[in-house]
Parts: structure tokens; sequence; C-alpha cells
């Protein structure tokens, strides 16, 4: 509650600076006496088990809070409600380029859950790269 709603900050929580310099948040709540979350794991100290970046939705709820999580998960499913409109009822081909964005959006959400891969530069260029290139073809096809 003391960073309610609006999280603790960027680079703060779970994600990839705290691997390179320990945030106190980790400190504050007690969560650097935790199993692979100490100041010696992130700095990789000792060949410590490191799980401060086991997953991706703590660190965006942790770092940006509700309000900024809310806005990031609509924000994630952008693509698809965009391209679902320029998709329509147009052809199957229209609708199997819906369905590869849906597909990959929907996969990368769900392991995201278990694996912070969501900040990882391949998947980013997955995630966003491929709904663009649909959404231009799409676009130029019908407007």
């Amino acid at each position: 509650m003391d960073n309610f709603p609006f999280g603790s900050g960027q680079g703060t929580f779970g994600s990839y600076p705290v691997n390179y310099s320990y945030s106190d948040v980790y400190r504050s709540y007690n969560l650097s006496n935790v199993h692979g979350l100490s100041k010696d794991s992130a700095l990789r100290r000792n060949n410590k088990p490191n799980y401060l970046l086991d997953t991706y939705w703590s660190s965006i709820l942790g770092e940006n809070g509700f309000i900024g999580g809310i806005i990031y998960f609509i924000l994630y499913f952008f693509p698809v409600i965009l391209i679902k409109k320029k998709a329509g009822t147009h052809s199957k081909h229209n609708q199997v380029l819906f369905y590869l964005v849906f597909a990959i959006t929907g996969l990368l959400f769900i392991e995201s859950l278990v694996l912070s891969m969501l900040s990882q530069m391949t998947f980013i260029l997955l995630y966003a790269g491929v709904p663009g290139l649909i959404y231009n073809q799409l676009k130029s096809n019908y407007l």
C-alpha cells in the first residue's frame, strides 16, 4: 500500500535493472531474505540462484502499480483490437491474419505468466513487429 496505486517506479522490481543495481524495494518488504531474491543473487555472487526475473507481469504491476498495470494491459491487447476492426469479414485471408495476431498475443501473454520473455528483444519484435506488418498489409488493401 506504500506505493499504491502508482507502483514503485521503473527499474525497481522484477526488471533487468534490478540485476545490476539491487533495489531497496526488496529490502523494504523483506523480500531480500527469500531464496533467489537476495542482493548476492542479483549481482551473481557465489553462484546463487537468481529468481528476480522469473515472471513478467509481477514487474509490470510492481513498477507501474494498479493504474499503470491496467493501462499497460489495455495497450498490450490493442493490436488485436485494431487488427480485428481492419480484418472484419473482408476475406478468409484477413481472418487468418487476425488469427495469427491473436495467437501470437495470446501465446506471449500465457507464457509471460511464468517467464520474463516479454522484456527480451526477440519477443518484443515478435509481439510488436508481426502485428504491425499485418496491420499495414490490411490497411493498404482496404483503405
